[in-house]
């Protein structure tokens, strides 16, 4: 999950898409919409086992169409994970019920930048759940990091980056090399494996910082049809 009110870094010297007017719909609805748009559909990489293709962004929206994954508002709920959570992804409730969820704090989530980098961001969680199985925490938070800033690359010339200045710089310096990186087969950019394990290390001193305790997430798939 991201972090809010992330500092900003330098601007990205690289010609970006023009930001797409997301229309006035439903969340869920304006998010798969967000999905669809050109900018995310380019975002393309592989990072280590992890893999993210236009496929994937397609078969989430049409998951937020169906409401197999479903989005909810709820602040408080937001704000009880922690005072710098911008959003969540809940794969299931305390209560060991299947959520398959993405959690935001109001309504306007898509009104900025930042706020679309983040529900990119949580969308690549729910990817990743749609394939089932438990998973690495921090292999899964760098790939969706790696989703949103390259977003904000794309869109605006630089990105909000969470943690400290440290962390910042290396997200920052990962993403960018990948987003400026010759795509290879099928439009695809491989992070070496420096920058994997470069991006590791970040995302897990943002970890500790957030609180987190457990190194798997037991991702148990998304249903095939609406429940």
């Amino acid at each position: 999950m991201p972090l809010a009110d992330a500092p900003s870094v330098p601007r990205f010297a690289r010609p970006v898409f023009t930001p797409v007017a997301v229309p006035r719909l439903p969340l869920s609805h304006a998010i798969a919409a967000l999905l669809m748009t050109p900018v995310v559909q380019s975002i393309q990489f592989r990072f280590g086992y992890y893999k993210r293709t236009a496929k994937d962004w397609t078969a989430m929206a049409e998951a937020l169409m169906q409401r197999r994954v479903r989005v909810r508002v709820d602040a408080a709920a937001v704000t009880d994970i922690g005072d710098q959570t911008a959003a969540f992804y809940e794969p299931w409730g305390r209560d060991g019920v299947p959520r398959d969820t993405i959690v935001f704090p109001n309504h306007d989530t898509l009104s900025t930048p930042v706020g679309r980098a983040t529900a990119i961001h949580e969308c690549s969680h729910a990817i990743r759940d749609m394939r089932g199985g438990p998973d690495a925490r921090l292999h899964d938070e760098s790939a969706a990091y790696i989703c949103g800033i390259w977003y904000q690359f794309a869109t605006e010339g630089q990105a909000a980056i969470p943690g400290d200045a440290a962390e910042a710089r290396v997200l920052q310096e990962v993403v960018s090399a990948l987003f400026q990186r010759e795509p290879g087969r099928e439009g695809v950019v491989r992070a070496q494996a420096s920058e994997v394990n470069a991006m590791r290390a970040a995302v897990r001193r943002l970890g500790r910082k957030a609180g987190y305790t457990n190194t798997l997430i037991p991702y148990d798939g998304v249903p095939r049809s609406a429940g």
